[in-house]
């Protein structure tokens, strides 16, 4: 029996490496919160089912032992390829204090608890029945995961319940956000159409870092919003990314922005993001506007293109 288990876990824990080494993020950025928490106990609710299946077409408890050794290694793989490294991404909408006493009272509490109370539940069923039935475990089992997977559903809510408070009150470390969950996204893409400038800048912020693609997708809207501040930051963040949108689009902004500020900020974004700044940004070092003027010398300084002064 021993050896046994030495191969069964030693099978598991090798799964877990590997997975953890090369899959964990991609598989729950592909995933999400939701269906990354449905993964496990939906998996074991199709092989409990398929148990039942098994078990009438093959009597005994010998194949049963099999599938209940099957849930066990996969559930440790699922909770340490996926579980572990998506609590600690649930917890950042919390407060850091909060946060950090959730994790305790989870791992050294809740876990152990549970684990007790099931050895004690084996304990007392076998002491009563004289014997183990793992078909009554079972269907007991199916009750269990389904109540999990409302949990679930539950939890996911009150998720983003905590995810629009932490938002709104700037509890988010900017460059922790890295989760895929479609849900969590659109939370902040809801941020970014505020009237608020300093949620459309937070939401921005953490997607910058976190969501650059999502980020990137959204600096068109970003650079005509209403209020200057917001395209301000968001040319500084594409300056300080290398960041480029359409040639015309930077030119408008140029020549019709009502913010000085702003204008200043697109000439030398366009003149470290693109090369025709003869032709576009020259024409600006003869004009009346001394901040516009300013802004065309140091891009004509920065692009090292000194030709036209």
């Amino acid at each position: 029996i021993a050896g046994f288990f030495a191969i069964v876990f030693a099978f598991g824990n090798g799964i877990i490496i590997v997975f953890k080494l090369f899959f964990t993020g991609k598989v729950i950025e592909r995933l999400g919160v939701k269906r990354s928490l449905l993964s496990l106990p939906l998996f074991l609710i199709l092989l409990s089912v398929m148990m039942i299946v098994v078990r009438n077409i093959f009597p005994g408890d010998y194949i049963l032992m099999w599938f209940f050794t099957v849930m066990i290694v996969f559930s440790e793989v699922f909770k340490a390829v996926l579980y572990q490294p998506l609590f600690l991404a649930l917890f950042q909408p919390l407060p850091a204090e909060t946060r950090h006493k959730a994790h305790d009272i989870i791992s050294g509490i809740i876990d152990p608890l549970g684990l007790g109370i099931s050895g004690l539940t084996l304990y007392i069923g076998i002491h009563i029945y004289q014997h183990v039935d793992l078909y009554k475990i079972n269907y007991v089992l199916i009750v269990l995961l389904i109540a999990w997977v409302a949990l679930i559903f539950y939890a996911v809510r009150k998720y983003i319940d905590a995810l629009k408070t932490a938002i709104n009150k700037r509890m988010i470390d900017s460059g922790q956000l890295n989760l895929g969950d479609e849900d969590s996204l659109r939370v902040l893409k809801s941020r970014l159409k505020s009237p608020r400038p300093d949620e459309v800048i937070y939401a921005s912020e953490i997607l910058s870092k976190s969501h650059r693609p999502v980020f990137e997708s959204a600096i068109p809207d970003l650079l005509f919003h209403e209020v200057p501040e917001v395209r301000l930051y968001t040319l500084n963040v594409m300056s300080a990314l290398k960041i480029k949108t359409e040639a015309d689009i930077l030119y408008n902004i140029i020549v019709s922005d009502n913010s000085h500020d702003v204008c200043e900020a697109a000439v030398k974004l366009y003149c470290i993001l693109y090369e025709d700044i003869v032709n576009k940004i020259a024409p600006f070092l003869d004009t009346h506007d001394q901040k516009l003027r300013a802004a065309a010398i140091k891009g004509f300084l920065k692009s090292g293109d000194l030709e036209p002064m």
